[in-house]
């Protein structure tokens, strides 16, 4: 009976202890800046760039690309991060008189414009980037190759 009364004791004693901490899912965050660079060592006009935690599914920071490749992403979880870089929104698309014209009406700012990047970068699955946000604020450059 007394095995059986310390046994219970000590289980809801580690039920309480695991209950206290931060809540399930969730890591410290980060504000990161950088630049994103072409092969070629220009920077990305412009694009999206997301952080994703390894860690933790469905954790992720993000901010755009600006025209001189430099970026802000806030909320990225701390820790180990793939890096995805999406500028396809960017594409201009054939209208219907031959002209182009951008699937997404929203003014950009001067200088933001669609250039080819390969397309592993693209997809979490696929992108080879990745990091260790370490500390608040954190500075990362982005070479893509």
């Amino acid at each position: 009976m007394t095995n059986r009364l310390v046994s219970v004791v000590a289980l809801g004693a580690a039920i309480a202890f695991l209950g206290c901490g931060k809540k399930e899912g969730t890591l410290p965050t980060a504000t990161v800046t950088g630049k994103v660079t072409l092969p070629d060592g220009k920077p990305l006009p412009g694009g999206k760039i997301t952080f994703r935690s390894t860690t933790v599914v469905h954790l992720i920071g993000s901010g755009e690309i600006n025209a001189d490749g430099t970026y802000e992403a806030k909320n990225v979880p701390q820790g180990a991060c793939k890096i995805i870089i999406d500028n396809a929104y960017l594409k201009p698309s054939e209208g219907a008189a031959g002209g182009y014209k951008n699937p997404d009406p929203t003014p950009r700012p001067p200088g933001v414009k669609y250039v080819p990047i390969p397309a592993k970068y693209t997809n979490e699955s696929s992108t080879d980037l990745t990091v260790t946000v370490a500390s608040d604020p954190f500075t990362h450059n982005v070479e893509l190759k």
